[in-house]
């Protein structure tokens, strides 16, 4: 559990085999489950106790199309709350994440997917009016996410989203990264490219390289948008705190800098299964990117 976290109302169920060296008092985690209601993962790795007090693990935990209401009441468990009055009420959730470290000082890391979401009583119009930019736009009282995805690290002193990428269609196409520190307060640094219609739903989809072309613009101050599309590309920062959050606008003018400066690796909604790599430049990488797509 992270510092910011709470106990799980969900209990967890894990049925695992393993093997046990007495000798080297280490072992290895055959195939096992973990079960925290229908949601099932699949885990496999190995963990040592002859170095110290603690046991050192090494476990992979993977699972696909877990039903995000089986494990809403567990999510508070590792520091993830929702903003007051709202629920997660539909979607399914994809994990491929790596527990690492002593016992006593667990790290959790890896890629998560959001797919088919509703955050029930959460009016994300009513959050960001106060934007240049957003004014007018309506999304209703709930909010859906077609898709989620992110890198998440979780340790004690919070959690980390890396290259995160949302499909709103009340809104458009959202990037950006940020913290959740272990006394729930937010920091995140967000650029939305808004697609939809004022008052109304998206208004096309434009296609992998069009969406790509967006991030970039959105990210340089260049590029064009999809001739498809009239999109408004607007930085904002969400602060306050998981239960609270506050949307603000970017009027410092770093957003776009520090997600360059962070997001080396990239990877667009409906870009593919694979993430693009680049040890280089964070901008040549984009650019590298939307080449390859094109």
């Amino acid at each position: 559990m992270s510092a910011g976290g709470s106990p799980s109302a969900q209990p967890v169920t894990v049925d695992f085999n393993t093997k046990y060296n007495r000798r080297k008092h280490s072992g290895v985690l055959g195939p096992s489950t973990l079960r925290v209601g229908n949601a099932t993962a699949r885990l496999s790795g190995t963990y040592d106790s002859s170095r110290g007090e603690y046991s050192v693990v090494n476990i992979k935990v993977v699972g696909d199309r877990m039903p995000v209401t089986d494990l809403r009441s567990f999510m508070p468990g590792i520091g993830i709350h929702f903003p007051k009055g709202t629920t997660l009420a539909t979607g399914t959730l994809n994990a491929n994440l790596t527990v690492s470290g002593p016992t006593n000082n667990l790290v959790t890391a890896g890629h998560v997917g959001l797919y088919g979401a509703k955050l029930a009583g959460f009016n994300l119009g009513a959050q960001v009016k106060a934007i240049s930019g957003f004014s007018g736009l309506e999304t209703g009282n709930d909010l859906n996410i077609e898709q989620l995805t992110t890198n998440l690290r979780v340790a004690q002193n919070g959690l980390r989203f890396d290259t995160f990428n949302a499909v709103v269609p009340a809104v458009g196409y959202l990037i950006g990264a940020g913290t959740i520190d272990a006394r729930n307060n937010l920091d995140f640094k967000m650029v939305a490219t808004v697609t939809a219609r004022l008052h109304g739903g998206m208004d096309s989809v434009v296609g992998t390289a069009g969406v790509i072309g967006d991030v970039i613009g959105a990210l340089t101050g260049g590029g064009k948008s999809s001739s498809k599309s009239k999109s408004q590309r607007i930085p904002f920062i969400v602060e306050g705190t998981t239960s609270d959050p506050r949307f603000v606008p970017d009027l410092s003018g770093l957003v776009i800098p520090t997600l360059l400066n962070e997001l080396g690796n990239l990877k667009v909604p409906g870009s593919g299964s694979g993430q693009h790599e680049s040890s280089g430049n964070p901008l040549r990488a984009i650019k590298d990117l939307f080449k390859k797509k094109r």
